[in-house]
């Protein structure tokens, strides 16, 4: 329940302090989980097909997470989306879980982990970005490039909202919002940002959802992707929609029509390869499209030209193809794929086997295949002794920047192949692979050295990892500062990004860019608030008021204020000037001029 705490000021104000909400306990059903964590690895249920509907869950804290530690409450074995959800918690559902008189603060998704695991993601985080900012992707409200880490605003549309994941597109970014909302930022001359327009905003913006207008109204996003101008959001009844530029039908909407707003891909029977499908992952090239299906097969449309869609042809389509998997021609023949990439031309799937299949244009070699031949249809990644740095490795993921590809392996190394121009495959020799090279983790050599990386992102000619100790490392094409590095140098091996933007407290939870973005998204986690208590609140020469107050160094807050405390939440104001002037030490200003007319406001922690 929402916990209210009344502040008086003389004379003047009155202040509302509103804390986050708790999980609220309800009749219990026949079945209930008692989901106790005594560490972050703690996972009470592991199941394929488990049927949550009927059942709740209680929580038990035993220990002190780690700031922006994620917590698994159900891993889902199969492929398919979670079956309902527990009676007393929903999607986006605020949780808060107490530990040795410390409240740690949670929102529930159904579709975290692998895409459908339900996890509990740490709520008190930030989006922060750098590198190209021409057209305002950065979101920060201005076009000047970044070489370290800024925040993207979070008045608006985000205020007040969790953002779980981001997409980097050529010139836009997107968000996603734990209630399943969408935001974009960035160019819009083709209605990649999904408002209903063709004006570039340098803040985020809501995508469209209006009813009749919106092919996402009454849907929950629970993914994005982003290709060069067009975007993609994956739905949770397993539907996808697309929105923005379309000459080759990569929107799979059956023409090429650009579209302003979101736009449903086509499933029509004896039309569309996702007839009778549920989509469980997306992927968006330079002009293609790809999803995985809830049966592990693959379908792709857009533009065609390199074989980018798998189908053994180089037709473009702008209605969804199934990817080959025909006996003795395909790679994927009996095999089932786990997840999905989408470079410029090119394409790849993680099997459940662990085989790396890809396919498409390869002119770099980023198929990996030890040829640098075009193909119509999946092949192999190589993984031979003495030849690949996969040999005897388990890959864990894949990820495609422009023309080259990264693999994760379990053991938290990096594998690279394709172009390497501007080091983007972190072997220190700026010469393209055909196969899988050992990205460099040499000490003194490689800001690597040491670390484990626990996932990876690749941007247009830049590469990047989040490590086990939540910093990030880049390399790559820095024209634009996307290494984050504080500099404009190109770097063959991995560097750090630098974490001076933030407070020592606060530690980089997620990264995200795009095949063909030459900017950097990432998700930064704060520490939880405590109480909060206001001091020194002081009316300025110009009748505006000023606050601040005492928290936890590091932690976020909003401010929300309205001469009416009885007006819904979308109807008060954001506060933009809301600063951390020192370690622990809040402050902010109402620009508002006031005289004898209360004002409230509402000091929120995600």
């Amino acid at each position: 329940m929402n916990t209210i705490r009344d502040f008086s000021l003389t004379g003047m104000l009155s202040v509302v302090a509103l804390a986050a909400f708790a999980l609220a306990s309800t009749v219990a059903p026949a079945a209930t989980v008692d989901a106790t964590y005594n560490s972050a690895t703690n996972v009470p249920v592991t199941a394929s097909g488990y049927t949550f509907t009927g059942n709740t869950v209680n929580f038990t804290l035993n220990f002190a997470p780690d700031t922006g530690t994620d917590l698994m409450v159900v891993q889902n074995a199969g492929l398919a989306f979670i079956n309902g959800a527990f009676d007393n918690l929903t999607n986006g559902q605020g949780v808060a879980l107490n530990y040795s008189g410390i409240t740690y603060r949670f929102v529930a998704n159904y579709y975290g982990g692998s895409g459908n695991d339900l996890v509990l993601v740490w709520a008190n985080n930030r989006a922060l970005a750098w590198g190209e900012n021409a057209y305002g992707q950065l979101g920060d409200n201005t076009t000047t490039a970044r070489h370290v880490p800024v925040p993207v605003t979070i008045t608006g549309v985000l205020a007040g909202k969790v953002v779980v994941a981001l997409a980097a597109g050529y010139d836009n970014s997107v968000a996603l919002c734990s209630d399943g909302t969408l935001a974009a930022w960035g160019y819009n001359k083709s209605g990649q940002l999904g408002n209903n327009t063709t004006t570039q905003s340098l803040v985020p913006t809501a995508v469209n959802i209006a009813p009749g207008l919106s092919a996402l109204s009454g849907k929950t996003a629970v993914a994005l992707a982003a290709g060069f101008k067009h975007n993609l959001a994956l739905c949770s009844d397993g539907t996808v929609v697309a929105w923005g530029r379309n000459d080759y039908g990569q929107l799979g909407d059956n023409s090429t029509t650009h579209r302003h707003v979101p736009v449903a891909v086509n499933t029509g029977p004896g039309v569309s390869a996702l007839s009778g499908k549920m989509l469980v992952a997306i992927a968006a090239g330079y002009y293609h499209s790809l999803a995985l299906c809830s049966d592990g097969t693959v379908a792709a449309w857009g533009d065609n030209h390199d074989g980018q869609l798998g189908n053994n042809t180089t037709t473009s389509q702008s209605v969804p193809v199934a990817v080959n998997t025909h006996s003795g021609v395909s790679a994927l023949f009996g095999r089932t794929v786990a997840s999905l990439t989408a470079g410029s031309v090119h394409s790849g799937a993680l099997c459940s086997d662990g085989t790396l299949v890809t396919w498409g244009g390869n002119l770099y070699g980023q198929l990996g295949d030890s040829s640098t031949n075009a193909h119509l249809v999946p092949v192999m990644v190589n993984k031979t002794s003495g030849v690949s740095a996969l040999y005897g490795k388990t890959v864990t993921a894949i990820a495609a920047g422009g023309w080259h590809t990264l693999a994760l392996c379990s053991d938290g190394t990096l594998a690279a192949w394709g172009n390497d121009n501007y080091g983007q495959l972190g072997d220190a020799y700026r010469s393209q692979r055909s196969v899988p090279g050992a990205v460099r983790t040499n000490s003194g050599v490689s800001a690597l050295y040491g670390r484990r990386v626990v996932t990876m992102a690749a941007g247009a000619n830049h590469s990047l990892a989040l490590c086990a100790d939540s910093t990030v490392a880049a390399w790559g094409d820095n024209a634009s500062g996307q290494l984050g590095d504080n500099t404009t140098s190109t770097r063959d091996v991995p560097v750090l990004a630098m974490t001076s933007p933030l407070a020592s407290s606060q530690r980089f939870a997620r990264i995200a860019s795009g095949c063909l973005a030459g900017h950097t998204l990432a998700l930064i986690a704060a520490p939880p608030a405590s109480a909060i208590t206001l001091t020194g609140p002081r009316m300025l020469s110009n009748r505006t008021s000023q606050f601040a107050f005492t928290n936890t160094p590091g932690a976020f807050f909003g401010v929300l204020a309205a001469t009416n405390p009885a007006l819904p939440l979308g109807n008060w104001t954001s506060l933009t000037a809301l600063t951390e002037v020192s370690p622990g030490q809040f402050q902010f200003t109402d620009p508002q001029a006031t005289t004898n007319q209360q004002r409230f406001y509402r000091i929120h922690s995600p």
